[in-house]
């Protein structure tokens, strides 16, 4: 289907995505990344500061209350000699027998040993003490540096929590409430989804080009060249492609081709859609034609054909008439967009919109080139492995929603939006859940 133009305000973003890893990132991104590291490394130190310091400090103290109790049990021993070498001393004033002299000689020889002893632990005692004292202080003056950069490391923190909270405000804050972007040509035609999310995702994308195959009177070329991308429409019906330059002729970017777009190139006759049901006046069966036609159940009618030069997008990329990269490719050819995508080669695009008919539509034929599996399985082969279906059914115009599963409600129709970078799916997703309802699977 093609996508319709007007005169309305359409959301976009201001500033590229800053998870796109093709783009620099930006120095508020960096600072975010950072962050978690910092904040890390300041709670670290904060836990351990006060472990080792007390670890310190009780270390000390026992080392001390252990050399205090040896010091201690030093003096006991030497107070149970004095009163052992007092004993013999008694002893030896009752009795004459020289061996208790030479005894005696040698328990004096002994206290003086002690003397010293005593002398020599007395003195070390004042110097651990002296230690012991000094050893505090350093700790009290280690202890109040280590007060002192806490402080500092608990206002950094601070101040990076505040950082990380205004950082995360403005992020939440501009992807929350895009600005708007405003298409500057008014008309009768209704905005549809489909042009509202390109034009949201056309500033993330990294070819600033679209093609349009299938491109009637411009309604989705004009939104594209608002958004500020060139244009290169494929429009092979005469009357239409006269519409077409005359609506856009003149716009820069703009490139018009009156060529039918398939699997290679050649000439084919074009089905001229005709409406039948006079209940349906305002129908503009220009909409509708085809290369390849399909039932219409008294709706339409394909009674004449004209013929019409085809070519394919990867010859139109040989030969260098179009970017063989491009940000979109559009491709709305009434039940022919498969051919259109195998005639692509190595031709692409960060998008790629196509229009389905689900069993049991209208305009639904077993052999047209547009059915939901078939898209899915030749874009996945083409490296589009992420897509969403926006679903239409009846008389819908904005429909409903689902991603990356192959299937439709009975009778809906719409387009399949495939995509090639996650990130681009994941913003066109978040769109999707703020502006449409999801569709809900029928027994």
């Amino acid at each position: 289907m093609d996508g319709q133009s007007g005169s309305a305000s359409i959301h976009g973003p201001d500033a590229t995505m800053p998870t796109d890893q093709n783009r620099p990132q930006s120095r508020g991104f960096r600072y975010l990344l950072s962050l978690p590291g910092k904040l890390f490394r300041s709670a670290l130190l904060l836990l351990k500061q006060p472990y080792i310091l007390d670890h310190f400090l009780e270390d000390s103290a026992r080392r001390q209350e252990l050399a205090l109790q040896r010091a201690n049990n030093q003096a006991q021993t030497l107070l149970r000699l004095s009163e052992q070498i007092s004993t013999l001393a008694k002893v030896h004033e009752e009795s004459s027998d020289p061996k208790q002299d030479l005894a005696l000689e040698a328990l004096t020889d002994v206290v003086e040993s002690l003397s010293d002893v005593s002398m020599k632990l007395d003195l070390y005692g004042k110097q651990q003490v002296a230690q012991w004292s000094q050893n505090q202080d350093l700790t009290l003056d280690k202890l109040a540096d280590q007060t002192h950069n806490l402080d500092v490391v608990r206002r950094d923190i601070e101040r990076l929590g505040s950082d990380t909270a205004a950082l995360f405000a403005k992020v939440d804050s501009h992807y929350a409430a895009p600005r708007p972007i405003t298409l500057k040509e008014s008309g009768p035609d209704i905005v549809s989804v489909e042009v509202r999310l390109l034009a949201h995702l056309s500033p993330w994308l990294t070819e600033k080009s679209a093609i349009d195959v299938g491109a009637h009177i411009g309604g989705m070329s004009l939104p594209l060249l608002d958004c500020g991308l060139d244009v290169y429409a494929f429009e092979p019906y005469p009357p239409s492609y006269d519409k077409l330059v005359e609506r856009l002729e003149g716009r820069s970017g703009f490139h018009a081709h009156a060529l039918a777009i398939g699997s290679e190139d050649g000439l084919s006759d074009i089905h001229i859609a005709q409406t039948t049901d006079q209940t349906l006046p305002q129908t503009d069966a220009n909409l509708f034609h085809t290369l390849h036609p399909h039932p219409a159940k008294n709706i339409l009618s394909f009674s004449q054909t004209l013929p019409v030069e085809v070519r394919s997008l990867k010859s139109l990329a040989d030969s260098e008439e179009i970017p063989r990269t491009a940000g979109i490719i559009k491709i709305d050819t009434e039940g022919y967009d498969l051919k259109v995508i195998e005639g692509m080669g190595s031709c692409t695009s960060d998008i790629l919109l196509t229009e389905f008919w689900q069993e049991g539509h209208v305009f639904y034929d077993p052999g047209n080139f547009n059915k939901i599996e078939p898209l899915v399985r030749e874009m996945k082969d083409r490296g589009f492995p992420l897509y969403i279906i926006l679903a239409r059914e009846g008389g819908e115009w904005e429909g409903t929603y689902h991603c990356n599963m192959a299937y439709a409600p009975k009778a809906s129709w719409g387009n399949i939006v495939f995509f090639k970078r996650p990130q681009l799916f994941a913003e066109a997703l978040r769109w999707c859940a703020t502006t449409l309802e999801p569709t809900i699977p029928k027994a």
